[in-house]
């Protein structure tokens, strides 16, 4: 059967409905979750080493960790709202969530371009991070569009 839309209808133990979510969305906000955690422990753990072996101002390197801080709140509460919104198929909670995407991609481009110290391992875990968040934003419009529908 299929809905007004054209989409296939799903049918529970409650009814049928048109399930408009994106599994592959869900899939990747899934997976980043646990990469932000992977990544800020990472993170932690290099601005220690830079802290210890490099020549980092104090200064520099404590708003580096605060804007570390900053972009993990960003990170989990973006991943929520687009998680939250996906299943409950919420335009609002997803346009939320590309909005603070874009915030989390320009605070990536920051630790990797604009750090006094950028190591190799940074560039690695950075580069999934974004790679991560530009997949998510690319499923999150797309998500979008079928909402709209």
């Amino acid at each position: 059967m299929k809905c007004s839309s054209g989409e296939e209808i799903t049918v529970s133990k409650t009814g049928a409905s048109c399930l408009k979510s994106s599994f592959v969305l869900q899939l990747f906000l899934i997976l980043n979750k646990w990469y932000t955690w992977s990544f800020f422990i990472t993170e932690i753990s290099v601005f220690i080493y830079k802290g210890i072996t490099l020549l980092y101002s104090w200064q520099t390197l404590i708003s580096d960790v605060l804007l570390l801080i900053l972009l993990l709140i960003m990170e989990l509460f973006r991943n929520m709202l687009a998680r939250n919104g996906n299943l409950m198929e919420s335009f609002a909670y997803i346009a939320v969530s590309v909005f603070l995407g874009i915030a989390c991609l320009l605070a990536y481009v920051y630790f990797f371009y604009f750090q006094t110290y950028v190591i190799k391992l940074e560039t690695v875990i950075i580069s999934i991070a974004l790679l991560f968040i530009a997949l998510e934003l690319a499923f999150s419009v797309v998500t979008m569009i079928v909402f709209l529908k």
